[in-house]
């Protein structure tokens, strides 16, 4: 909404907030920096019709995108978005296991709350795909990975939800999705499902 700000030649003002732990450098990459007020008595105010995932959501998604990008490390790459512990727990059973598979698969292991936002960008930037249980984190994903990398959700067995898969689209970036087994909070991710899905994609290119 920020940007809408500057393309109606408007400053931006916000409420004070505690920020989320990468929110500030985001922000500065950027250039986001609203003015935060308690209090305002404003002359004139634009009512802007924003709902759903508009084309002008997706205009701004893409201009994040483009602030966002940065030199990455290495091209290609594969990651597997753990949410650490920070994240709201999704109660993946097996994640070691998960993890084991996939570094013999040529993935590394990303725990966001571990890095920063630089350093997320430099390693998202050149990824080729991220793999990661559905949630937040994969945002991280969606607004970094090149047009034409793949994010692969693991959806838990009791709900299902694709909010990633809406910015995954915007920025061309395709999406992918497998679901575990068991109970809410105590699930699997059965490996020999977690193969064959990766091979899809692999071979989906």
């Amino acid at each position: 909404m920020e940007l809408l700000a500057g393309a109606h030649s408007s400053v931006a003002i916000t409420i004070p907030s505690t920020r989320r732990l990468h929110e500030q450098g985001y922000r500065e990459r950027a250039a986001l920096n609203p003015i935060e007020l308690d209090y305002v008595r404003v002359k004139g105010l634009v009512l802007l019709d924003d709902r759903h995932f508009n084309s002008g959501r997706v205009v701004r998604t893409q201009e994040l995108r483009r602030r966002f990008h940065v030199n990455p490390l290495k091209k290609n790459a594969r990651y597997y978005m753990s949410r650490g512990k920070l994240g709201v727990s999704r109660g993946l059973h097996n994640e070691q296991e998960v993890i084991n598979f996939l570094e013999l698969q040529g993935f590394v292991t990303l725990v966001p709350e571990d890095e920063t936002a630089h350093s997320l960008l430099q390693k998202l930037c050149g990824a080729d795909i991220c793999i990661g249980l559905e949630g937040s984190a994969l945002l991280h994903a969606a607004m970094a990975m090149p047009e034409g990398s793949t994010i692969m959700a693991i959806q838990p067995p009791h709900r299902f939800t694709t909010v990633v898969k809406i910015y995954a689209d915007a920025a061309n970036v395709k999406y992918a999705f497998t679901v575990g087994e068991g109970k809410p909070e105590n699930f699997i991710m059965p490996i020999e499902r977690l193969g064959k899905i990766l091979c899809l994609v692999e071979n989906a290119g």
